[in-house]
């Protein structure tokens, strides 16, 4: 999935760190929107918070409102929607999964939520499993 980042990047004129961050501008939030339909679209078993893990720790709530906005976007923007096609014709060479919760070997029970930390495009991110 990097290389869905960096051809983002590429396409948009967006800096990587831009698009994981908080920042709203314009640009860069049709960067983020376009990456989060283009997970959507290309990775059907990732739940929509783990794309959201992926994209800076957004809400799946977000997810779902960008994946609208993309859909709406494209059918009157043909600029627009000619990216989101480039974007998703991105050959992937690797495939990156969101790791399962590991269970170390010990005698005492684990207490839930047992708390772990991802790793997404270099971006430290909580999640309660």
């Amino acid at each position: 999935m990097d290389e869905l980042l960096a051809q983002a990047e590429r396409i948009f004129d967006v800096d990587r760190s831009e698009i994981l961050s908080d920042r709203r501008t314009r640009h860069v939030v049709r960067a983020r929107q376009a990456l989060a339909y283009v997970l959507y679209q290309r990775y059907r078993d990732l739940s929509l918070t783990e794309i959201g893990i992926r994209l800076g720790g957004r809400d799946h709530t977000t997810i779902i409102y960008s994946i609208r906005v993309v859909e709406q976007q494209m059918q009157t923007d043909p600029h627009f929607a000619a990216q989101v096609k480039e974007l998703l014709a991105t050959p992937i060479a690797t495939r990156v999964a969101i790791p399962e919760p590991c269970l170390a070997p010990s005698s005492e029970p684990l207490s839930w939520p047992l708390q772990l930390s991802l790793t997404c495009w270099g971006v430290q991110q909580p999640c309660v499993a």
